[in-house]
Formats: structure tokens, C-alpha cells, sequence
């Protein structure tokens, strides 16, 4: 099946089922019809998982004795049904501040573990580009790789908090902590930036320190495939804000709010790590990932974004211009 048919289906089958669970709580809350569209939306989420996991029954490429593969893949998938049971919901309300009851919550904690799966099949499968193919790839196509994802993501973000269904383009916005920035904010935003790659060239030169490799296979896909980004200007600025602002309107502005800063942390490097998994790279992401969520706890998620637009920009401009310090 075409790449691009596979892609509108997998981000259309999840903005579904995330506008069915949200019209499961709009019916909830006004005390009518949630029941339906739960079990519409719940429903939804299992067959997904389950094409998920057949779809890596027929994949001949895959070890079936990997436990990689297994837990990867299987787990989630069976985890999914145990995530949407409210009884477990009422347990975890101990450990995360979600409502046991929101049918939103249920089926984002499910799709929390989507990127274990993808982590769990690139690492067995390897990534899906290899380094020659991202040499050759043009700069247009490096472009729409980073907007596409990270528009899915955005829509996918704004419709699980209430767009379109239980909450006004304003009330959405309040949610997911998105105001106007004050003087302060953004200069703590840049500064803080600043200092996040600061600390990066640190751990680089320690970890460098202990002879172990800063790069292997997934990091040096990572430069072939971010580098064209690195050759002109308005493609870092371009790239940095696009991840910073999707990125954390969903980790931040979403997740942050219900999963608390730990998990939400966690689920940033997971996520960070579908594009290559490096020692550097996972110490380096959990810690930016704290003290963005420290700073969402202390202000708004508007901090949080030009903290990382900041983070990202400098190190696209440091390797424009002067590659051999990163």
C-alpha cells in the first residue's frame, strides 16, 4: 500500500477515535449519551491495536523470537483493553492526576504507548531510511518530513482537549496553556534555551570524557537526515519552531497537565527516540524534558515553547555556521 495512503489512514483512524471520546465526555458531563460513543471510541482503539499487531505477524522481515518485537508490539496492544477498564484508571488517579472517568483520558493513556511500538519495530527492523537514501534526500522532502508529522501532531493535540466538540478555539487555548507571552517569559524562555544547549556541549565533552562513542548508526541517520535543515538558515528557523511549538503543545500543553511531569518527561524521550536512540541523546532529552515541565508547572506552555524554539535554532544556526562545535 502507498506510503502516503498509509499515512492519511493511520492519522485519520486516530483523530476518530479521539473526536468519539471526546463526544463520549461531552455526552457524559451534560448527562446523556457518553455510554455510545465510549464504546464507539473504545472499540475503535482496540481494532487499531489489533491491525497493529497482525500487521506484524506479516511483516517477514521481523524475528519472530525477538523480545524487542514482542514486548514492543504485543504488550501495548494488550495493555490497551487493561488501559480502558476503569477500574485500572482508578488506580493509577493515585500515581496521575487523570480522571478515571474521561474517556479522553482513557484513550490517550493507550495512545501513549503508540511510540513504543514504532521505537519496538525500528529497532528491529532499523530505521526506515537509511544513510544513502537520506544523503539524496532533497531539501523540500526534509521540510515536509519534520511539518507533517508535527501538523498530525498539533490536530491530533487540539482536537483531544476539546476542539470541535466541548470547548471554544479560546477555551482550548487556556487548556493547553497557550497565552501571550509576558517580557519576562520570553526572556526566560530564550535564556533557558541557551542554557539547555549549553548543558548539551557539556554532556558531549564528558561523555566524550569517558571514550565512549557519542554516534552510532542512529545518530549518524539522524545528521544525514537533519542536515539539509543546517544549509540554509530559514530551514533551521522553519524546523526549530515547527517541533518546538508541536512538541510541546502536546507534551506540555496536553499530557503534562494529566500524566504529571514524571511520565510526561518519559514520554518525550520515548518519543525522541524515534529518531535514533544514543546514550547522549536520552540523558540529554529526559533532562531538558524535566525542566521544561518544571517551567510549564511555574508558568505557561508559551515559556516552554520558545525555550525549545530557542534550544533548536541555536543548535541548527551552531551547525550552519560552525559545525565543528557540535
Amino acid at each position: 500500500m502507498n506510503e502516503h495512503v498509509v499515512n492519511v489512514l493511520f492519522f485519520s483512524a486516530i483523530f476518530v477515535i479521539i473526536i468519539l471520546a471526546n463526544l463520549a465526555d461531552k455526552g457524559r458531563m451534560a448527562g446523556g449519551f457518553g455510554t455510545r460513543f465510549a464504546g464507539f471510541s473504545y472499540g475503535g482503539l482496540i481494532v487499531f491495536y489489533g491491525v497493529i499487531a497482525f500487521l506484524g505477524l506479516t511483516i517477514q522481515e521481523l524475528p519472530r523470537d525477538n523480545a524487542v518485537w514482542a514486548l514492543g508490539t504485543w504488550a501495548p496492544a494488550a495493555a490497551a483493553p487493561v488501559l480502558l477498564w476503569p477500574a485500572t484508571r482508578k488506580i493509577l488517579v493515585k500515581l496521575i492526576p487523570i480522571d478515571y472517568r474521561s474517556s479522553v483520558h482513557a484513550i490517550a493513556l493507550c495512545l501513549a504507548m503508540l511510540p513504543l511500538i514504532i521505537l519496538a519495530f525500528d529497532q528491529v527492523l532499523g530505521p526506515g531510511t537509511d544513510l544513502d537514501e537520506a544523503s539524496q534526500t532533497s531539501a523540500a522532502a526534509a521540510v515536509t518530513s519534520i511539518l507533517i508529522p508535527r501538523f498530525q501532531i498539533a490536530v491530533w493535540t487540539l482536537v483531544g482537549v476539546g476542539w470541535l466538540t466541548r470547548r471554544t478555539w479560546r477555551q482550548v487555548l487556556e487548556r493547553l496553556g497557550l497565552v501571550t507571552p509576558r517580557l519576562t517569559e520570553i526572556a526566560i524562555g530564550i535564556g533557558t534555551g541557551l542554557l539547555l544547549f549549553g548543558m548539551l556541549l557539556i554532556l558531549e565533552s564528558l561523555w566524550a570524557a569517558t571514550g565512549w562513542a557519542l554516534n552510532g548508526e542512529a545518530a549518524r541517520l539522524q545528521e544525514a537526515e537533519y542536515g539539509l535543515f543546517f544549509e540554509s538558515v530559514p530551514a533551521v528557523l522553519i524546523a526549530g519552531i515547527a517541533i518546538g511549538i508541536g512538541e510541546e503543545a502536546l507534551f506540555r500543553g496536553a499530557l503534562q497537565p494529566k500524566f504529571g511531569l514524571l511520565l510526561t518527561s518519559l514520554l518525550f524521550v520515548v518519543a525522541a527516540g524515534l529518531d535514533g536512540i544514543t546514550p547522549l541523546g536520552v540523558t540529554s532529552t529526559f533532562i531538558m524534558g524535566l525542566t521544561l515541565g518544571v517551567l510549564r508547572m511555574r508558568f505557561n506552555t508559551t515559556t516552554c515553547v520558545i525555550v525549545h524554539c530557542a534550544y533548536n535554532i541555536t543548535y541548527g544556526l551552531i551547525e550552519h555556521f560552525q559545525p565543528q562545535l557540535v
